[in-house]
This record gives structure tokens, C-alpha cells and sequence, in this order.
């Protein structure tokens, strides 16, 4: 679970690194982050004219792209920072958080988020200027390979928060380790995923314990949730003449 980083520990490392305050390392994320903004913006472009054109003539496919969270907060990135001390740093970081930059785009049914994926993973025009680093499907977080420790740890730690989504982070060719990550979820789980930020996400950054009890029950909303979605989209392919 995610370590707690105080106020003062962050206070402490900006001082440590000449920084006034946190408007000053906003400044600096500005500045090194120019490029991941340019990135963001050719891909929301690139995105909206796919999903355009993926529900041209039909009606099925509804998807849009969610307005918000798409560039990680400073205080977020310096919470980072400290819990990875080895791995991360002032100088580094730009090159190295995968989700500095991102979106979620937003399906109506599992079926689109399968065909938006596909979509994306296919796109020639995105593919002529951005890699795919990687290409997770969260959704299916009980598939995970249990190679060690360390994956039976994050195995646990997906399981116990309920994240479902599938996941890609892209890089650019022109900008060096410019990277960014684009999720996609039905609506159901992105409305469950707002209401895991209030109720555990939130409160665990701010230190307050959350038992795995109370952690177990709110993700058990998520597989509920995942269960309707399964259903919908066995309804929707019974009304359209597919196999239920």
C-alpha cells in the first residue's frame, strides 16, 4: 500500500533541492513537462478522430474522453519521488513516471472498450509518431502471472483496490522518454473508481489506516459493478441478434 508522506517530508525535500515552495516546483513541472503537454494534445487529437470514426454508422459505440486528472498534480509527483528514492528524483522524474500526462477514455459497454483497444493498438496514425511501452489489461486483474514476491504483492494489492481498466503507456519518437498513459474503462468503472478516490485513495495519502476489511468491501462494489457490465453487454448482444 502506499506510503504515507508527510507535509513536512515534502516541505524538507524541497528545501533540500532550492525550491521556495510548491508554486516553485509547479514552475519546474511546467518547464520539463512541455513536451509531455504537446504529446497529450496530438494524442486526445489522434484519439477523438479514432473513436469518430470506430462509431461512424453505428450506434453501438458510445465513448468519450474524460475531462479531468489528466496532468498529475505536483504534490502527487514529489509524493512520488520520496517513496522511490533510488528510482526517482528531481532530474529524472519527467523521464521516468509513466502518467505524468494521461486520460481515460470512457465506454458504454465492455464489448466497446475491446474494439477501442483493439482500435488503438492498430492505429497507423498514432503508431507513426508514439511506441507502445506497454499494454495491460486491468480488467482482468485475476490473470496476473504470480512470478514472485514481488508480483504476488502487486497481485494483492490490484485484487484488494478493484482497478479496472485496460492500460497503455505510450512514448514519443520525437520527444525522448516522453511518455504518457491512456486508460479504458466502461463508464461503471469509472464511476466506482471516483468513489475509491474519496473513500480509500484519499484518506490512505493523508495517512489514516484502511483496514483490508473496509478496502475488501469497497472493492467488492467493483466486482458488482463488473458483473452488471458483463450482463449489459450479454443483454446488448441478445437485443442486436449475437450470441447472449
Amino acid at each position: 500500500m502506499p506510503q504515507h508522506i508527510t507535509p513536512e517530508q515534502i516541505d524538507e525535500w524541497l528545501a533540500t533541492h532550492d525550491l521556495a515552495d510548491m508554486d516553485a516546483f509547479a514552475e519546474h513541472v511546467r518547464q520539463v513537462t512541455r513536451n509531455h503537454r504537446i504529446c497529450l494534445e496530438a494524442v486526445l487529437g489522434i484519439t477523438r478522430r479514432e473513436l469518430t470514426e470506430l462509431g461512424e454508422g453505428s450506434s453501438r459505440l458510445v465513448a468519450d474522453i474524460a475531462r479531468d486528472h489528466q496532468h498529475k498534480s505536483p504534490v502527487s509527483i514529489v509524493e512520488k519521488i520520496l517513496r522511490k528514492p533510488g528510482e526517482l528524483s528531481l532530474g529524472n522524474f519527467a523521464a521516468e513516471i509513466d502518467d505524468l500526462v494521461r486520460f481515460r477514455i470512457l465506454c458504454n459497454y465492455l464489448g466497446d472498450v475491446e474494439r477501442v483497444v483493439e482500435r488503438l493498438a492498430a492505429s497507423q496514425t498514432l503508431l507513426r509518431d508514439f511506441d507502445i511501452v506497454s499494454s495491460e489489461d486491468r480488467i482482468w486483474e485475476v490473470r496476473l502471472p504470480v512470478e514472485d514476491a514481488l508480483q504476488e504483492d502487486r497481485r494483492r494489492r490490484l485484487r484488494l483496490s478493484g482497478v479496472r481498466a485496460h492500460y497503455f503507456v505510450f512514448e514519443s519518437k520525437r520527444f525522448r522518454k516522453v511518455k504518457m498513459e491512456v486508460q479504458v474503462a466502461t463508464l461503471l468503472e469509472h464511476a466506482w473508481d471516483q468513489k475509491d478516490h474519496h473513500l480509500v485513495y484519499e484518506p490512505e495519502r493523508t495517512g489514516e489506516p484502511i483496514p483490508d476489511r473496509f478496502r475488501l468491501r469497497v472493492k467488492a462494489v467493483s466486482d458488482l459493478l463488473y458483473v452488471a457490465d458483463e450482463f449489459l453487454e450479454a443483454l446488448r448482444r441478445e437485443r442486436e441478434g449475437g450470441q447472449a
